[in-house]
């Protein structure tokens, strides 16, 4: 039974997703940037990571990066739906392939965000990552974006 529940949110998730193609003119943090469509502006919040807040450790590193891999490009963006905020949730790569979400998690500066992902391949980034030392797993005890956000409330 959970198999084909799982399977029919999977395939009610390919039938309502949409993709926009524009150019990136601002990267809000590591995991919200805006994309110009030449028709609007649309905010979007990348599925299925989470990168830390701008004031934990790491987070204004991962702005940085998401920046660096980004900003003034042309990308696309699969949006899968939208959140409470209005925002765009969607899955973004370059005019290359190359995934914006997983550079993040390669280079250690997002975590799988496994609440809304059952993405393996992002547990597996993440896991070399944390293996790795790499970015904000170099620290001794990553506090998670969710877990910051809650202890902040």
């Amino acid at each position: 039974m959970k198999t084909f529940i799982l399977i029919l949110l999977l395939t009610i998730d390919i039938i309502y997703s949409i993709t926009i193609v524009g150019r990136v003119t601002r990267v809000k943090d590591g995991d919200t940037i805006v994309i110009d469509t030449l028709t609007e502006l649309v905010t979007i919040r990348l599925a299925e990571i989470d990168t830390p807040e701008s004031k934990q450790s790491y987070g204004l590193a991962a702005t940085e990066f998401t920046k660096a891999f980004c900003l003034g490009l042309i990308v696309s963006a699969d949006i899968k739906t939208t959140d409470r905020y209005g925002r765009a949730i969607a899955l973004v790569s370059k005019a290359n392939g190359k995934s914006l979400q997983e550079a993040l998690l390669k280079a250690g500066m997002a975590w799988h965000y496994k609440q809304y992902s059952y993405n393996t391949y992002y547990s597996i980034l993440q896991q070399v990552a944390c293996k790795e030392s790499k970015g904000l797993w170099s620290e001794d005890n990553p506090v998670a974006p969710w877990q910051y956000r809650k202890n902040k409330r």
